[in-house]
């Protein structure tokens, strides 16, 4: 943290420093698997085949990038005069 940016200083109660501190460890040594601690994500993982999950997942990563190509062609090659049937 850079202390210069620390908006957190004189905000807090020592408790609350401390209780803040053992959150920020706690999620620096789970690392990503802190995310299963999520109820509606261990709700899914419980409720779905994982391999369905995972199909899911690579699903939406194929539409995420599908989409960010579609924005990055529009504006790229958008001109003002164009009309919208000839973006499309």
């Amino acid at each position: 943290m850079i202390p210069e940016r620390n908006f957190l200083v004189g905000r807090t109660s020592e408790k609350e420093r401390i209780g803040l501190i053992s959150n920020i460890e706690e999620l620096i040594t789970k690392g990503e698997r802190i995310i299963y601690r999520l109820p509606k994500l261990r709700e899914a993982m419980e409720t779905f085949p994982l391999d369905e999950l995972e199909q899911t997942g690579k699903r939406r990563d194929k539409l995420e990038l599908l989409e960010l190509k579609r924005q990055y062609i529009l504006t790229s090659y958008w001109a003002p005069s164009l009309q919208r049937e000839e973006i499309d």
